[in-house]
């Protein structure tokens, strides 16, 4: 994939395509998103045995404790196909508004320029 990546950019550059180097730059920059995602995956467990001991330490007792850790390993695969939906849907709205922005930054700062011509149809 790096390989790939590099060849990629390095053909980018040579050519002046930026075109091509905006779509070698987002596919890394998603590419990043999907594995943050596999990542908190991996750290959910940890975290939501953190959050019952927390929150259920002072005022439960303790088989309500292991009530809700049992619940939570019985139904895991559920929570992670839930967790994976909100966490690339949620990613993935703030990833549009990022690059809206951008793209907004960008086409005043070439309005000033006098580089950006609009014009009325």
């Amino acid at each position: 994939m790096t390989l790939i990546l590099t060849l990629s950019h390095t053909l980018s550059a040579f050519s002046g395509s930026v075109g091509l180097l905006t779509n070698i730059l987002l596919s890394l920059l998603l590419s990043m998103l999907l594995g943050l995602v596999i990542l908190s995956l991996n750290l959910s467990q940890i975290i939501e045995r953190i959050i019952v001991y927390v929150c259920l330490w002072v005022w439960e007792s303790s088989a309500c404790t292991t009530l809700v850790l049992k619940n939570l390993s019985a139904h895991r695969v559920r929570n992670q196909h839930s967790s994976i939906m909100f966490a690339l849907s949620t990613a993935f709205i703030v990833f549009l508004s990022t690059t809206a922005d951008l793209q907004v930054h960008v086409g005043s700062w070439l309005g000033l320029l006098g580089l950006l011509r609009f014009q009325v149809i």
